[in-house]
C-alpha cells in the first residue's frame, strides 16, 4: 500500500494562515496586558508598506521576525518556537512603550536609559517573570559594553555620545 503523506499548497496556505491568525490573536492578548495601543507591533504574512515596521512570516514550520524598509531587509530573526517568537515581539512592543514613557518623564542630562531599561524590564515583568529576567541580562549586557553615561552639560562632547557606535 502506498501512501502519499505530501501536503498540498492549498492545505500548506491554510495551515499558514491559521498559524499568523494565532500569533496575532496571542500578540494582542499580550498588548492588553502592557497596555499597548492596538496598532502596535508587526504585521502578518507579508511586509509592510516600507513604514519600517517589521512584520511576521511563516513557512514550512519555521516563524520569521522581519525588519524591512522601503524594500531592503535589515533584520531578520528565525525560530521553530511560538515563544521565542512571541518574546521578540513584546520586547521591541515594550521598548518603545518605555521610550515613550522615558520622553514623558526624562531628566535633563542623565542617560535616558536610566529610566527606559527598568520600565521596560517592569512591563514584561507583567507578561512573565522569566521575560523580565532575560530582558534586564539583555539591558546588563548592553550596560557592559556602554555604561551609563550621564552629560554633565548635554553637549555632544558629554560621555554618552562619546560612547555610542558610529
Amino acid at each position: 500500500m502506498n501512501v502519499d503523506n505530501s501536503v498540498s499548497w492549498e492545505e500548506t496556505q491554510v495551515l499558514r494562515v491559521h498559524t499568523l491568525h494565532t500569533i496575532e490573536r496571542c500578540v494582542n492578548k499580550l498588548k492588553q496586558i502592557v497596555d499597548a495601543p492596538t496598532d502596535a507591533g508587526p504585521t502578518y504574512g507579508g511586509c509592510p508598506d516600507g513604514t519600517g515596521r517589521k512584520h511576521v512570516e511563516y513557512e514550512y514550520g519555521r516563524l520569521h521576525y522581519i525588519g524591512s524598509e522601503r524594500g531592503s531587509e535589515f533584520s531578520r530573526n528565525t525560530t521553530s518556537s511560538f515563544a521565542e517568537l512571541l518574546y521578540w515581539i513584546m520586547r521591541d512592543i515594550t521598548w518603545e512603550l518605555a521610550s515613550d514613557y522615558e520622553q514623558c518623564h526624562r531628566i535633563e542630562h542623565r542617560d535616558s536609559r536610566r529610566i527606559s531599561f527598568p520600565h521596560q524590564t517592569a512591563l514584561m515583568n507583567r507578561i512573565s517573570e522569566r521575560w523580565a529576567v532575560r530582558t534586564a541580562d539583555e539591558h546588563d549586557t548592553t550596560l557592559a559594553a556602554y555604561p551609563f553615561a550621564d552629560a554633565t552639560d548635554g553637549t555632544p562632547g558629554s560621555p554618552l555620545i562619546e560612547t555610542l557606535p558610529t
